[in-house]
Order: structure tokens, then C-alpha cells, then sequence
């Protein structure tokens, strides 16, 4: 998904001068090509058989959407087929809803899995929510360096770390019974912020429990969580099935 990022940003990119848009254009495509071209030779575990499936269907949306792209960025204004860019624009928009179907299944199991390792973020958590972010609630620049620190919760004077959120965009995430030692329980992983959706992404890594390690790497799943308020040390986010995380920042 970041190449696709990618070569969106370059297409909308409006500093940029024609020849260089033309040339960044093709080299992100055929960079894009190559990582689709990755994705066919997946071998799916048994229970993500038909997700795979669907996933492969998004990518060959975006394959033959960016392959259209790159062709009309070759070719003169006058003689672009106007027809072609809501073509492609319509393969992106059918890739899309493939790629949520087919992500949905992983995305659960790797929530489930935190879950059930007793991976809160120190957070309390209410199903499900319809309250939305309110942009007065939510202050935040465009690399999210306000969310930088550790969260959690304190119970009376007694501080329970339930998230660290780094500034080299990794992230742990701590087992907030605090019956158990950060060390033996947490998990790692790679976290994102989206300036424009107010959402922060969580790709994790890596699960210890009691001390064991856990590769949640082959799961291949993030977790989006949206921001709906960040003040005062406050923050609150909730996920797409609606259920809240509310932690405090470590004073």
C-alpha cells in the first residue's frame, strides 16, 4: 500500500514540473508492478486462503490502474483519452473495496490475538461507538509528534505504562493487568499517523508473552485506530469496529 500511496502523491504533486511528474510517475509504476507482482507468490496460510484471494484481486485492480496511469502520463494532453482516467480511477475505487474484504479476517485475528495476550494498551475499552473526532478536540501537526511518549492509565497515584509511541515511529504496547513485568509482556511493531483521516496505524511486529516470543510478522496486518480527542494528556482513538481506547500521558 505505500508504493500506491506513493504514486498518488507524485500524480497530485502540483510543485513539480511536467517531465518530472511524467518521470516519477513511471519509475514509482514499475516499482509498483514488481511489489504486485510479489503478492502472487504469497503462499496463504489455509485460513487466509480466501482473503488472499480477495487481496489478489485488489492488487490486479491496481496493477492495470497504475499501468494506465503511466501510459497517460507519456502522452501528450491533446491526445489523452479522457475515458482512461475514470477508468482507472474505477479500478483503484473496485481494488479498494477488494482489498478491505479480503484485509477484514487478518486485521480480526491480529486484534483477537493481542487480545487474548492480554494486550489492552493499558487502555479502557467500550463497544461499540458512534461518537466521531471533532477537529476541536484534536489538535495535532502533520507528523503526529504529539502523540509522542508513553500512555496509560494511573490508578490513584500509581502510573500503569499501557503505550509507548516513539518518535522513530516504533511503538510497545504493554500488558496492562500489571500483575506482569513490561519486559515479559508487550508487544512491538511500526506505528503511523495520517494527517489528513486523524488515524493512527499500528503494524505490529512482534508479540512476547510470559517472556516467549511471538513473529506476528507473517500475519502481514495493521490495526487503524482514528483519533477522536487529544488534549490535556487525554487521548482517545477507536478502531473500525467502533470499540475505544482512552489512555492518559505518563506526567
Amino acid at each position: 500500500m505505500n508504493k500506491i500511496s506513493s504514486i498518488t502523491e507524485i500524480a497530485l504533486d502540483k510543485t513539480k514540473d511536467e517531465k518530472e511528474l511524467v518521470k516519477g510517475l513511471v519509475k514509482e509504476e514499475a516499482e509498483l508492478q514488481k511489489t504486485i507482482t510479489k503478492f502472487n507468490t504469497i503462499e496463504a496460510p489455509k485460513e487466509y486462503q480466501d482473503s488472499h484471494k480477495e487481496i489478489l484481486k485488489a492488487v490486479d485492480c491496481y496493477s492495470k490502474a497504475y499501468a494506465i496511469q503511466a501510459k497517460m502520463a507519456k502522452t501528450d494532453a491533446k491526445d489523452i483519452d479522457k475515458s482512461k482516467a475514470k477508468e482507472s480511477m474505477d479500478l483503484i475505487r473496485e481494488g479498494n473495496g477488494y482489498w478491505k474484504t479480503g484485509f477484514k479476517p487478518v486485521e480480526d485475528a491480529t486484534v483477537k490475538k493481542a487480545n487474548d495476550l492480554g494486550f489492552g494498551t493499558g487502555a479502557k475499552t467500550d463497544t461499540p461507538s458512534t461518537s466521531k473526532s471533532d477537529d476541536d478536540n484534536v489538535q495535532l501537526f502533520a507528523d503526529g509528534k504529539e502523540l509522542f511518549g508513553t500512555w496509560g492509565s494511573y490508578r490513584g497515584s500509581e502510573f500503569h505504562k499501557g503505550l509507548d509511541l516513539r518518535e522513530d515511529n516504533s511503538f510497545t504496547a504493554y500488558d496492562d493487568t500489571g500483575n506482569s513485568s513490561y519486559e515479559d509482556n508487550h508487544m512491538t511493531g511500526t506505528w503511523l499517523y495520517n494527517a489528513d483521516k486523524k488515524q493512527v496505524t499500528m503494524i505490529p511486529t512482534e508479540f512476547v508473552k510470559d517472556g516467549k516470543k511471538i513473529d506476528a510478522r507473517q500475519m502481514h496486518a495493521v490495526v487503524d485506530y482514528t483519533v477522536e480527542f487529544l488534549r490535556a494528556g487525554s487521548l482517545r482513538m477507536v478502531d473500525s469496529k467502533g470499540n475505544k481506547l482512552e489512555v492518559e500521558r505518563q506526567k
